[in-house]
């Protein structure tokens, strides 16, 4: 499945997911993950709108595509 289609409430479930967002959004001190785990917005959604910063949301997607090799 592709990760960027699914909601977050679902993605934020796994542990290894949960910490990747955990870290980035520290990083940046953006945002609280725990924030997301509600959310039926996905990646894709999150670029559209702009709700988290594109350059937030590449350093997530990188680490996870990682994580899925």
């Amino acid at each position: 499945m592709d990760f960027k289609k699914l909601p977050f409430s679902q993605m934020l479930q796994d542990r290894r997911v949960f910490g990747i967002f955990d870290d980035v959004f520290q990083q940046g001190t953006w945002l609280n993950v725990s924030a997301l785990l509600a959310s039926e917005s996905c990646i894709e959604d999150a670029y559209a709108d702009g709700t988290i910063p594109s350059e937030t949301l590449d350093l997530i997607v990188e680490r996870l595509e990682d994580l899925q090799a």
